[in-house]
């Protein structure tokens, strides 16, 4: 452990329960914070239907207690088709918008989908190590986000994996329960649901496993006075943070920073992502799509701190509906994130 640098993970739980009545979707009956938490509806891909779905429960954990709106965060560079740095992120982001200024498109972007292959962690002996692979809406030039994924880290030598769902500012909640293991092909699909009755967005989180035929999904409202913006949809391998509060000494008050500690990130070697597909504008079609603009992200320590790579995404494939490679000729890309190096040890500051 290390101490208050980890993610804190609470022990409060949330009870789901699922309602065996043909029909009817099943209702979680208590929501912490979030104003709709559903589970059970019927609105799986059809590659899906033959999967097991289940009913698990929910602990709420910190991932994180702020995001910042910073390039150095999240791409520091103009949104293009180009290398992008950042010094959690690794992997690709797609928006609508210009590829020289930072303005992606508002209310652009409702449907997000990928899968991937959990990787056997290498341990770290000078420090705990985590990682978290997801797909997502939002996080890019906003401070919101809405995403699915799983965990891999490794805490005293444990190695600990689990799937979990996050609609920032609200907390991330681990989904207890749903098997994830080294080699378990994973599916995970974030879908715009439009507005409650209380105006506030709803999104259908998904998630598959493919290899245990089971499978798992959440209506969740974002909260209120928090829209989403569906500006961006991401593919991203996660070196995740926890909060800390630094106290600056002033003349007259002492001033409280808010800072995230960046932790090391898990030697995963190589992640492999495929069937990577989003909706945009109406349009559905791979990370490349033409008609909107891409960016491929590499995890670093900053400028500040060397540059050194912690993580590296590959260049897109494309493969046909039948699973051969053709480019240019199906909707779905693939391509694979290689870790290089944990990054600043115990963890790294980053403040704003």
């Amino acid at each position: 452990m290390i101490g208050k640098k980890i993610l804190l993970l609470l022990s409060i739980s949330i009870l789901s329960t699922f309602i065996e009545a043909a029909g009817d979707n099943s209702v979680l009956r208590k929501s912490d914070s979030y104003s709709l938490i559903e589970q059970g509806s019927p609105q799986w891909d059809n590659e899906f239907e033959d999967c097991i779905e289940i009913s698990c429960n929910m602990t709420p954990f910190k991932r994180r207690t702020q995001r910042f709106n910073s390039p150095l965060l999240y791409g520091s560079q103009p949104l293009g088709g180009s290398n992008n740095s950042s010094l959690n992120w690794s992997g690709y982001a797609a928006m609508k918008g210009s590829a020289t200024v930072l303005k992606p498109t508002f209310n652009s972007v409702t449907d997000v989908s990928g899968s991937w292959t959990i990787p056997s962690l290498i341990t770290n002996p000078s420090a705990d190590t985590f990682s978290s692979a997801w797909v997502g809406i939002d996080g890019v030039r906003n401070d919101v986000v809405e995403q699915i994924g799983t965990e891999h880290d490794i805490i005293n030598g444990e190695v600990i994996y689990f799937a979990w769902f996050e609609q920032f500012p609200a907390s991330a909640q681990k989904i207890d329960g749903f098997p994830v293991k080294p080699g378990d092909k994973i599916h995970a699909r974030v879908t715009y649901q439009g507005m409650n009755d209380c105006q506030n967005d709803v999104f259908l989180l998904r998630i598959v496993n493919e290899t245990r035929n089971v499978k798992f999904q959440i209506k969740q409202a974002t909260l209120p006075g928090n829209p989403s913006h569906r500006m961006s949809a991401e593919w991203i391998v996660e070196a995740p943070s926890s909060p800390n509060e630094l106290i600056a000494p002033f003349i007259e008050a002492p001033l409280t920073v808010n800072c995230l500690d960046i932790l090391p990130l898990a030697n995963f070697e190589t992640i492999y992502f495929s069937n990577c597909q989003a909706i945009i504008d109406g349009r559905q079609g791979p990370i490349d799509d033409k008609h909107w603009t891409f960016t491929r992200i590499t995890m670093t320590t900053g400028p500040t701190d060397g540059n050194v790579i912690k993580a590296v995404p590959s260049v897109l494939t494309h493969t046909d509906c039948n699973g051969s490679s053709r480019k240019n000729k199906c909707k779905k890309n693939s391509f694979s994130v290689s870790w290089k190096n944990a990054g600043i040890l115990p963890f790294q500051l980053f403040c704003k």
